[in-house]
């Protein structure tokens, strides 16, 4: 797998995270790991970890370039496979149990958690597998009783945690808690409660977020409508070891079956792949996909409280010298600092967006004066006209800066930008290191 690829498939690290370091944190996981190219046929593997091998069998040099299939043998019309099919077909998550076969023959069952990775483009590129032998609690629970039984085949396709709650009901018959009556050995990797506290417990005594979430409602209305339950939400909480959790909920009898899985890491690789798609990758600044969504939103504000928008282009004034004189590398760094300078004389609700090169756009909502915006554009001109210091040297900038208001000189999204542009040359040719505003001409009667 070439550095390129881990580097991908390791966004969740954060930026810089290398191919070895990525490599260190999958081959220290302690279920198996298998990472397929869904751009080939198949989806052949491209990396399987240690703890993989231990619990098939196989190095990796002999699965590397086959499909997981040879893990069922001839066994694969189960209903794992089913799911896991129709989850790649679809290009989406999905937890199933399977039984598979070791490279000696023997079964063991298998629970896998399939998560497609997608690059900033949005296209599809690599699944990746986590491996986690149940064998002796699929084992257990196939010995159940009937209503295990059925929880079961429930659990067989839900998440890590597994809770089974008796409602707890007061002299109205009013649900007021639930009883703990089941919980399996995954809660303990999620919940940072021993099982002994847990079990048998009300559970919002016990664990007070859950009501602090609104999970004590949503469990409620499960028993009392009998609609199962799937819901994603972030937790923050000093009892629970997961950011992100999956909640399942089925009725059973007068209490709730309850699955929760951590997807804190799809949560992140998804996170990260929206921000790269939205911002700029050397500024960090919203990009130009962000821009006319901006201006919209505030226009459209701004025409149910009648008040203004403004929009500034900026262009800097000699940034090709610099990267002439210093190299691209100063460049970069002037851009970087230009655009924390500009983020610092904004209000919270204004949006800074570098559209390229060397030139910005600021969308200004929630304006109530002409001379508000004036006022932004003088400070935005002195703040960027104090020396910087880069690659060693003192270096100073200015910038020509174009303004149209809505309504007073633009009124759609296409000509507040044209009008910014007009004026931003406008001041440009005028001398440089000023703003000018946008004015519609003046027709003649």
């Amino acid at each position: 797998m070439n550095s390129f690829d881990i580097c991908n498939l390791g966004l969740w690290l954060g930026d810089g995270a290398d191919n070895a370091m990525a490599r260190r944190i999958f081959d220290a996981i302690s279920n198996g790991v298998t990472i397929s190219d869904a751009r080939l046929p198949g989806a052949p593997l491209i990396y399987v970890n240690p703890a993989f091998e231990r619990m098939t069998g196989y190095c990796g040099e002999e699965v590397v370039g086959l499909s997981c299939r040879f893990l069922q043998g001839t066994d694969r019309d189960q209903p794992g496979i089913r799911l896991i099919r129709t989850a790649i077909s679809e290009a989406r998550e999905e937890r199933a149990l399977l039984r598979n076969y070791r490279k000696d023959g023997t079964l063991f069952w298998n629970e896998l958690y399939l998560s497609p990775i997608f690059d900033a483009a949005g296209t599809l590129t690599y699944f990746v597998g986590i491996q986690n032998d149940v064998t002796a609690e699929t084992h257990a629970k196939m010995q159940l009783s009937d209503e295990r039984e059925r929880l079961h085949a429930a659990a067989e396709c839900s998440m890590d945690c597994l809770y089974i709650c008796e409602a707890v009901r007061n002299e109205k018959r009013e649900i007021t808690d639930f009883t703990i009556a089941y919980l399996n050995s995954n809660v303990e990797k999620m919940v940072s409660l021993p099982m002994s506290t847990l079990l048998g417990a009300r559970m919002c005594e016990v664990l007070p977020v859950i009501r602090k979430l609104g999970l004590f409602d949503l469990y409620k209305r499960v028993v009392l409508t009998g609609e199962p339950l799937v819901h994603e939400l972030a937790i923050d909480d000093k009892d629970v070891r997961s950011s992100w959790i999956r909640v399942q909920a089925v009725k059973l009898k007068d209490g709730v079956v309850i699955t929760a899985a951590d997807i804190t890491l799809r949560k992140r690789v998804e996170e990260r792949t929206i921000f790269n798609a939205e911002h700029d990758p050397l500024t960090a600044l919203p990009n130009r996909s962000t821009l006319r969504d901006r201006i919209d939103q505030g226009v459209l504000w701004a025409k149910r409280h009648h008040e203004m928008v403004g929009v500034f282009v900026i262009d800097l004034d000699g940034f090709k010298a610099i990267n002439d004189t210093l190299g691209h590398a100063a460049g970069d760094e002037t851009l970087i600092t230009v655009a924390g300078r500009l983020s610092n004389c904004m209000r919270e609700a204004d949006s800074v967006i570098r559209i390229g090169g060397d030139e910005f756009v600021v969308v200004l909502p929630h304006l109530r004066r002409e001379s508000d915006a004036k006022m932004l554009a003088s400070r935005i001109r002195d703040a960027l006209r104090l020396p910087m210091k880069i690659a060693g040297r003192s270096v100073s900038v200015t910038a020509s800066i174009g303004i149209a208001i809505y309504p007073d000189s633009a009124i759609t999204t296409d000509e507040l930008l044209s009008h910014a542009d007009t004026a931003m040359y406008s001041a440009k040719r005028g001398g440089k290191n000023q703003y000018e505003l946008y004015t519609l001409p003046v027709t003649s009667s």
